[in-house]
């Protein structure tokens, strides 16, 4: 009878070691530096140097999954073109397309042309619609709807005290399915759902009250921030929105009309902690550069004053 008992505790001691052993979880990779190199990248590709925009995301990717598929990859794919690289386009296609809630009428002209040279329609059709055989069932018409109703009450017309219960309640009840959204699914990416400006979150994560966005929805999103599933403006701005409304001043200048706390050494210092450029007035450059590409002469006139700021921040 002992030898019996013995023997039972001998399995039991080694299957709880071993479930132990198993259990571990391997670490992850924080995001932040990825996202820094990102933006380096970004503001290469704007000073058309090409190749070294390419070097800087290929060696990026050797060590980190790429993650916000829709803006590193092209930008990965056009530096490579405009650097005559030697890569496999059709594959950096495919996982785009396949990862990636990616639509051909997003972009510009130039990456649309090197898609066709590369990617046949039938293909694309058939990596499209492999992303959307895995996306979450319902998340885009549920985020639709949130938004919808986030701005039903809002708007110079609703800003008697009459509506503010109104929108309170409307608010209260979307901070719920948002929290649930978080834990079930994680941050509604472009990796997720067919994302589009009607499915962004951004808008009603501004509309949470002060202390579940401060004991909740912050911690949350800088988690995302750092696992890689959300941009660290999102937090940026849910942060100094927070102390502006307030009466207080903001910490990372995502509100480029409002003051900063502290002195632009230490700004730039917090904004890099989590994973922003140093510069405090343009994020993406790229994003730029194809907006300033789209204008005609009468748009540029109308831009000049925002152009000569971009112009006079692009990222050191």
């Amino acid at each position: 009878m002992k030898k019996i008992i013995y023997t039972l505790l001998l399995i039991l001691f080694f299957s709880c070691s071993s479930n132990i052993e198993t259990s571990k979880k391997v670490p992850k990779l924080n995001y932040i530096p990825y996202y820094l190199k990102v933006y380096e990248a970004d503001s290469l590709f704007l000073a058309n140097n090409y190749k070294e925009s390419f070097k800087k995301l290929d060696s990026l990717f050797k060590k980190f999954k790429r993650i916000n598929v829709l803006e590193e990859q092209q930008l990965y794919i056009k530096s490579a073109y405009l650097s005559n690289q030697k890569i496999d386009y059709k594959k950096q296609f495919k996982f785009l397309i396949e990862n990636n809630s990616f639509n051909k009428n997003y972009f510009g002209t130039n990456l649309i042309s090197i898609l066709d040279e590369y990617v046949t329609p039938k293909e694309y059709l058939k990596w499209k619609k492999k992303f959307n055989d895995k996306i979450i069932v319902g998340l885009d018409s549920l985020l639709i709807e949130m938004n919808i109703k986030d701005q039903k009450y809002r708007g110079e017309k609703y800003s008697s005290y009459a509506f503010q219960y109104k929108r309170d309640s409307i608010d209260e009840i979307n901070e719920e399915k948002l929290i649930n959204i978080f834990n079930t699914y994680g941050f509604p990416n472009s990796t997720n759902h067919n994302k589009s400006f009607k499915t962004i979150v951004g808008g009603i994560l501004l509309h949470t009250s002060d202390s579940i966005r401060m004991n909740y929805f912050a911690p949350k999103v800088l988690e995302f921030v750092k696992e890689g599933a959300c941009d660290p403006m999102e937090y940026a701005t849910l942060i100094d929105q927070y102390y502006l409304y307030n009466g207080e001043k903001q910490i990372y200048n995502s509100y480029l009309n409002d003051p900063i706390k502290y002195d632009t050494i230490k700004t730039k210092l917090l904004r890099q902690e989590i994973g922003l450029p140093k510069s405090l007035s343009i994020n993406h450059w790229i994003n730029y550069k194809t907006f300033l590409m789209s204008l005609d002469a009468n748009q540029i006139e109308k831009n000049k004053q925002m152009l000569k700021m971009f112009k006079k921040n692009i990222y050191k």
